[in-house]
């Protein structure tokens, strides 16, 4: 039996100082029960995805149009490359979720994900052409009784 059913999903948003766009959605895949039943319902893990995509805009892919792809994993440990991109607005994702309980309860469960710092290489391109990301997010989750 399927106990979760979508409720919400929207793309969060971080607009950046070099013109960038970052895009954040999460994603919840599955709900478990965890742990006892309390008073107010059973506790709960959430299987989901954060799912990433940053929109750069030309002149930067210009910038880095004859730079090499990198190639293993030493770049993202060489602080020297990397520049702290301020954010200048910012929205979370959201993904929340309706789940049929065990206890015969239905609940609202909801994820956010902020965009918190993001940081930028020029040094290196990425697949589409682009400079080379690293975006850090936090999460939150909150869980309620669903009307």
């Amino acid at each position: 039996m399927i106990r979760v059913k979508v409720a919400r999903s929207e793309y969060g948003y971080a607009y950046l100082e070099d013109g960038t766009i970052v895009l954040i959605r999460p994603v919840i895949v599955n709900v478990i029960e965890t742990g006892p039943k309390y008073p107010t319902g059973p506790s709960f893990m959430t299987q989901n995805q954060i799912v990433v995509t940053v929109i750069t805009p030309p002149e930067l892919k210009e910038v880095v149009k004859d730079k090499p792809r990198p190639t293993g994993t030493n770049f993202w440990f060489n602080p020297d490359i990397w520049a702290i991109i301020p954010i200048k607005e910012s929205t979370p994702g959201i993904d929340s979720v309706y789940y049929d309980c065990e206890d015969g309860r239905k609940y609202l469960i909801e994820l956010e994900a902020y965009p918190d710092i993001i940081s930028r290489t020029l040094e290196y391109k990425d697949e589409m052409g682009s400079p080379i990301y690293h975006i850090r997010y936090s999460t939150r989750l909150s869980v309620k009784l669903a009307d």
